[in-house]
């Protein structure tokens, strides 16, 4: 039904009441939508409005308390797409659920739903609860509050129009300002006051008569506030900018969720007219605190000033030296040096940097905490994750997202710019993305992105992955791949985040278990969801699902209640097999010339989320599938999940005769089945087609009785999973299971007794819950008793105990015994129960092949704690202390006798009664009561409240309410309050969430003879830091003039800077402004030394090195050591060397790198002993090794870099033999578009530098790829190109291979102590590879993503090559 209003018609389809209970005639009362400028539904008592719901903003009403709740039933729908013009549809989530809306003769519009158990229609909503509901109860500038006494107040700078009827409680004259706006006295001959201001009113219904207004929300203020007219103005997601110029009428308090924030014009007097009474005493401790920090403010300064004015004379003296080049090897956009740390933050810079935390500058939130962005005092922009207070996620998560996120710096991975570790205070700063993730792009069809875009965000998400998983030193797992956790930056290239959950392998570690499952349903592998097994090919089912999404525009998790397919993959799978693929892309970007590549890309996502694992196709394969590398696809298997729901729309009470069917599911196909007719025996059994379940009859021990039930067929009918008549059981053995021929299943016994019965296990599930089993709650509010325990162990009746969910507010589950709760859960978060703790016994039960046993892998309850309220109320239970139980914080126990006879059922009691208690004092000295913090702890049963409010807005609710005990907060529940005794409260010793209990003020203890103490202690650690100051600044002038004399380099401290001693903040470039912090680890001369026997390799920690020092005869110096510094410290590729540090003491300069055992690979390819160590095979790893690394330099790190030296002395080898580039001293980094460069100072080695660089200086990209060539060359011959002699020519390498291959002799080039190779191919292949890198004109060579491709792919399309540049000895 559609509630409609159109002006252009004037058609308006309304409700109207009955007259009477009794009477239907047209009542006074109608309901309608009223579209002008922002849509709302009106309730009109005649022609004066009664009530009305507030603005639409896309999803629900904005002035309905919680309509959050209703809408997770009720799918609402208002659409507006014409001035004047707008209708309303409601739909139930339960299609089988009787519900409806009314108009009542008391002009309410309420919501009533049948309830079968009770037979008549309840009321769930009305639109009417209070006297406040009402419209315009307070009047013009007035609020009404349900909860306060009066209900009625103006609003911040108003007074009552009649005091008299004010007070007489007649307030529908409303208020009046109590202070004229500024804006109002212009024509006043004085001089201008102060500017008006606006006054922030939390959660309110918004007043009646809004008008819409184009402005952003940072220009909504300004621009109300520019007009005189202009009396308020709110901002509200899905609306936008709202102002008010009328008197501001029906303003409503909500104390939970609902409503908006509302922003009153108020002249500026009204805005200063409040003083803090604890002011006075304030000022003291903060003069102390003032007098500290300008201290220390003006001793950094000084201390930095004289810092960089030594480092500026000592820089402008180096820069005189004829010894240094002119030219620098660094860019100004390049960043400071760090190597595997990150710089940490002050936390009242980021609190500044987003306004305080403000909800205006919030990006989203996840299971770590909010998302805010912010502006450095630098100006460059950031995203800040903060840890929430109640998140699940804590320390060691956000230890390793640092960890892990620190060491990667590539293209497609987020950027973290540094930490904030203070106090309660967890933070991360990551680089800011202005458009934000992919999800808020993908399934908004605003926002489109074409299928181009669409095709790079792909190959960069993979190219990511490709990092994780092969090439990065870690081998991460990321765990959580999903549309929201890529990130867009500012040209919509893909940034992979979050890796708070993420995983590092070992070396060779292929997959890993655990038993706490994290990440997001309907992203996570079956092997990892259900068994906790993960792998790279975890990541590739996500990757699927992903690229799924990205080419349908379709969430995962949009198929609820579609009778298409559960999931997006079982659409796609479907689509697949009815070969009508077409209908899973994007109508958006449906384009015929693409459509073969788009079926492509939707075939390789349907390889990625097969059920087996090893079906999957690794990363690089996908890589190569996309680029059409690997032209032909296999066909893939079934996807995991695939399971169909029984229609809501059938009945379950009526099966058809035709076509009744009793399938045994073994959680993907159906298997085994019996139709009617047929019938199943006492001795027969059922086997589902997996072969996992049995159906049949089985016996109780000692017992005649006979039952029908699920077994799982290995383990035989002691493993019963389900049992069908456990109520009615068959004496002996000739029980029958048929279907009879009006569809109903029978059991029969040996007398030809019937017992009509119908069923679906996963639907009426007895003891056992199933992997793949949906367990339905009743969100009306009532528990359900799911599973009933059996009656002994032998005997399948219903036993005592039953275990089901309770869905209030939070669902959880609950283990009952009779009526009483024996256990539970805690409440559901969006992805764990808050109550379990996951470091204690939490297991399956699963079957032990090797023992042919089961064995108890999760157990409830598994302690005395775990059992139910086992401390009474307000006491908590501590598994590890002695005794377990203790009251809260502020009580005492209730009976200390049975307290100390360990006999805690009886709880505890408040030991000082709340301040809130005391309502009859006269004191004036009165205080507020306050909370004592309770961490991991399991939340008390019962919660009374739960909402969207912050968690301030939380704590103020609860202390506004006398009988509020206690409220925590959780980031995926929002505010949860408690009204009565605090049961069940439980003491982990990790995990659990934080409960703040209410106290009385005077259990906090008098505070007053503490600050005295504080007071003395600041002044007098002000005048000792004063002094210490003096004494650090003049011992510092004294240094630095030393150093100044002995004309020394200083030191780099581990902050980035040149800061032992005497130096200055000298950053080695800046791409952006990026703070500085702990960035390179600093090694002391002495224990260099020390570690290379006085340079004649192991640090005093064991850890082998290597040390690279400069020698004083060096042509190379200042310039190329900071290059080397500040280019390997950012890049942290496995085919790169690592750099551990570097020491800077008086004329010493060394970098100390990781210890290569197997020294570099010209000591092998040139060593006539060694060379035949190599291997075809090993000789090709380091070629592909080399390529991966330049790779990485060329495209993938954030930082474009052209070696300029790549040369097989600058190719090192590990213990494994593996390759890592190494040298970065003459290294150039090239911007983001920028192709090429020329240079006056032509540095590298004869024989491996390209023609366009040694002859003109020109060098890009392409003049490695030439000395890549070259390196390929030496390694397949075992020949240096430069000094090579051969007695028929005297042509150098290149010039003898190029002569081979134009002779069709190719493999006349390999090394003569390498075995000739089975795979022949892969060696001309080489051959052909490295030819085409050294030819002549650079545009000819490939770059080197095209050389890795065509190194890893088995048929690749390799054009022919042309003449090598340097291909005689006389021309090198």
């Amino acid at each position: 039904m559609k509630i409609i209003t159109d002006l252009r018609t004037n058609e308006k389809n309304v409700l109207t009441s009955w007259r009477s209970p009794s009477d239907p005639a047209l009542g006074s009362f109608t309901a309608s939508i009223e579209p002008l400028e922002l849509p709302q539904v009106v309730v009109w008592n005649g022609s004066d409005p009664y009530w009305r719901s507030g603005p639409w903003n896309g999803q629900i009403f904005i002035g309905i308390f919680d309509m959050e709740v209703y809408l997770y039933q009720n799918g609402f729908d208002m659409v507006n797409d014409n001035p004047g013009t707008a209708y309303l549809t409601f739909t139930h989530f339960n299609a089988s659920v009787l519900t409806y809306f009314v108009l009542n003769v008391s002009g309410i519009i309420q919501q009533k739903l049948w309830f079968d158990g009770k037979s008549d229609w309840e009321v769930t909503w009305s639109s009417v609860e209070s006297e406040c509901d009402v419209y315009g109860k307070c009047g013009p500038y007035g609020s009404c509050n349900a909860k306060a006494v009066p209900i009625c107040t103006c609003l911040p700078g108003f007074e009552p129009k009649n005091i008299d009827e004010w007070n007489a409680a007649n307030w529908i004259s409303g208020c009046m300002r109590k202070t004229s706006l500024q804006c109002e006295t212009n024509n006043s001959v004085g001089k201008m006051g102060k500017q008006d201001g606006f006054l922030r009113l939390k959660t309110v219904k918004l007043p009646d008569h809004a008008k819409w207004f184009p402005a952003l929300e940072a220009d909504c203020g300004s621009q109300c506030l520019n007009s005189c007219s202009c009396i308020a103005y709110a901002y509200y997601s899905g609306i936008g900018c709202m102002r008010w110029t009328d008197s501001l009428i029906d303003v409503q308090k909500f104390s939970g969720g609902g409503g908006g924030d509302l922003y009153i014009r108020l002249a500026h007097l009204e805005l200063d007219n409040k003083k803090d009474r604890t002011a006075i005493i304030a000022t003291t401790i903060v003069l102390g605190f003032i007098m500290i920090a300008i201290c220390t403010y003006f001793l950094l300064n000084w201390y930095r000033g004289s810092k960089q004015k030594c480092w500026r004379l000592l820089t402008r003296t180096r820069g005189t030296d004829p010894g240094h080049s002119k030219e620098s090897l660094l860019n100004d956009y390049v960043n400071g040096v760090k190597l595997e740390e990150v710089p940490f933050f002050k936390f009242e810079m980021l609190s500044k940097a987003t306004g305080n935390f403000d909800s205006a500058f919030k990006l989203g939130q996840g299971g770590f905490g909010p998302v805010y962005k912010g502006k450095l005092p630098s100006g460059q922009e950031v995203a800040v994750k903060r840890l929430g207070g109640s998140s699940n996620q804590g320390l060691q998560e956000f230890k390793n997202e640092v960890e892990v996120i620190s060491k990667l710096q590539h293209r497609n991975l987020v950027r973290l710019l540094g930490c904030c570790v203070e106090s309660e205070e967890i933070m991360l700063v990551y680089e800011y993305m202005p458009n934000r993730s992919l999800d808020a792009y993908l399934f908004d069809k605003q926002k489109l992105l074409d299928w181009n875009t669409r095709v790079a965000i792909i190959e960069g998400i993979c190219r990511g992955l490709l990092y994780l998983h092969r090439d990065s030193r870690l081998r991460i797992i990321h765990r959580d791949l999903k549309a929201s956790n890529i990130l867009l930056d500012e040209e919509l290239n893909p940034k992979i985040s979050d890796f708070g959950l993420a995983r590092i392998f070992g070396g060779k570690q292929d997959q890993a278990n655990t038993t706490r499952v994290v990440g997001t349903f309907g992203y996570m592998a079956p092997e990892y969801a259900l068994e906790g097994r993960f792998s790279e090919k975890s990541d590739v089912y996500s990757f699927g699902v992903l690229l799924l999404e990205i080419v349908s525009g379709r969430r995962n998790t949009s198929f609820y209640k579609d009778e298409q397919a559960q999931s997006l993959v079982a659409y796609a799978w479907k689509l697949w097999n009815e070969e009508s693929m077409i209908n899973l892309m994007d109508p958006l970007i449906f384009d015929p010339h693409v459509e073969p590549e788009i079926l492509r890309y939707v075939h390789v996502g349907l390889l990625c989320v097969q059920e087996v694992a090893q079906d999957r196709p690794s990363i690089s394969s996908i890589l190569s599938m996309l680029s059409s590398e690997i032209v032909d696809l296999p066909h893939p298997e079934q996807p995991a999940f695939i399971v169909h729901r029984r229609s809501s729309e059938t009945s379950p009470s009526k099966f058809s005769a035709n076509d009744i069917t009793v399938t045994i599911v073994d959680g993907r196909l159906a298997a085994s089945r019996i139709t009617r007719g047929q019938s199943i025996g006492d001795g027969e059994t059922m086997i589902s087609e997996g072969g996992r379940f049995a159906l049949g009859f089985f016996g109780a021990q000692g017992s005649g009785s006979r039952y029908v039930g699920i077994w799982y067929k290995e383990v035989g009918n002691e493993s019963v999973v389900w049992v069908a008549n456990r109520e009615r059981p068959v004496s002996g053995n000739g029980g029958v299971l048929t279907i009879g021929n009006d569809g109903n299943l029978m059991v029969m016994d040996g007398n030809g007794d019937v017992d009509l019965w119908h069923w679906q296990s996963f639907d009426h599930p007895t003891d056992t819950y199933l992997p793949n089993m949906n367990v339905y709650m009743d969100v009306r509010g009532e528990e359900s008793h799911v599973f009933t325990s059996w009656k002994s162990a032998f005997d399948p009746s219903p036993g005592n105990y039953s275990m089901g969910i309770d869905p209030r507010w939070s669902p959880q589950i609950v283990i009952w015994e009779g009526a009483n709760r024996r256990w539970r859960s805690g409440h559901w978060d969006g992805l764990t129960f808050t109550g379990i703790n996951w470091e204690g016994i939490q297991r399956l039960e699963s079957w032990a092949d090797e023992r042919k046993e089961w064995s108890f892998t999760q157990l409830h309850p598994a302690d005395e704690c775990d059992r139910y309220n086992h401390c009474g109320p307000f006491g908590k239970c501590n598994e590890m202390e002695v005794p377990k139980c203790s009251c809260m914080e502020g009580f005492v126990p209730k009976d200390t006798d049975q307290w100390s006879r360990e006999n805690w059922s009886g709880g505890c009691v408040r030991q000082t009664n709340l301040q809130c208690m005391e309502n009859n004092s006269l004191s004036v000295n009165k205080v507020n009561d306050d909370f004592v913090t309770a961490k991991n702890v399991k939340l008390p049963d019962f919660v009374d409240y739960v909402g969207r409010e912050d968690i301030q807005q939380c704590q103020n609710m609860c202390l506004q309410n006398c009988s509020c005990t206690a409220y925590a907060f959780l980031d995926r529940i929002g505010c949860m309050i408690w009204y009565r005794d605090l049961v069940d409260v439980q003491k982990f010793q990790a995990e659990g969430s934080t409960l703040f209990i209410r106290r009385a003020h005077s259990e906090l203890g008098d505070k007053s003879h503490v600050t005295k103490i504080v007071i003395i202690t600041i002044v007098i650690a002000g005048f000792l830091l004063v002094c210490v100051s003096i004494w650090l600044l003049v011992k510092r002038k004294t240094k630095c003039s030393e150093i100044l004399h002995k004309n020394e380099i200083p030191k780099v401290g581990p902050s980035g800077e040149f800061s032992t001693d005497c130096s200055g903040p000298y950053d080695l470039g800046v791409e952006g402004q990026q703070p500085t912090g702990t960035e390179l680890a600093m090694f002391n001369f002495n224990h260099v030394a020390a570690a290379t026997n006085n340079f004649s390799s192991t640090l005093p920690g064991g850890q082998e090195i290597a040390v690279k020092r400069l020698s004083r005869k060096s042509g190379q110096g200042l310039e190329e050591f900071k290059n080397e510094i500040m280019l390997i410290a950012k890049l942290q590729h496995r085919n790169l060397v690592r750099l551990l540090g570097c020491c800077i003491e008086g004329e010493e300069k060394m970098l100390l790198y990781e210890y290569m055992p197997n020294k570099s690979l010209d000591s092998y390819i040139f060593d006539t002993d060694k060379k035949a160590q190599l291997a075809w095979s090993k000789r090709f790893s380091i070629i592909e090794g080399i390529a991966r690394g330049l790779v990485y330099l060329h495209r993938d790190s954030r930082l474009r870099i052209i070696h300029r030296d790549l040369k097989a002395s600058n190719i090192l080898l590990d213990e494994e033999m593996n390759p890592k580039i190494s040298d970065f001293g003459m290294a150039r980094i090239f911007g983001g578009n920028q192709n090429e460069a020329n240079t006056n100072r032509v540095v590298g080695t004869y024989g491996y530098m390209a023609p366009e660089y040694a002859v003109d200086g020109l060098f890009s990209v392409k003049s490695d790829v030439f000395s890549f060539g070259v390196l390929v060359l030496e390694i397949l011959s075992g020949k240096k190109n430069r000094g090579f002699y051969h007695p028929d020519h005297d042509l150098n390498l290149l010039g003898h291979a190029w002569k081979l291959w134009t002779e069709e002799n190719p493999m006349d080039l390999l090394d003569a102590s390498m075995v000739v190779p089975s795979a022949k191919s892969e060696v001309l292949r080489c051959i052909q590879i490295g030819l085409l890198c050294v030819q002549q004109r650079p545009e000819d060579r490939p770059t080197m993503p095209n050389v890795l491709l065509m190194l890893d792919s088995e048929h690749p399309v390799i054009a022919q090559p042309k003449q090598p540049g340097f291909y005689t000895q006389n021309e090198l």
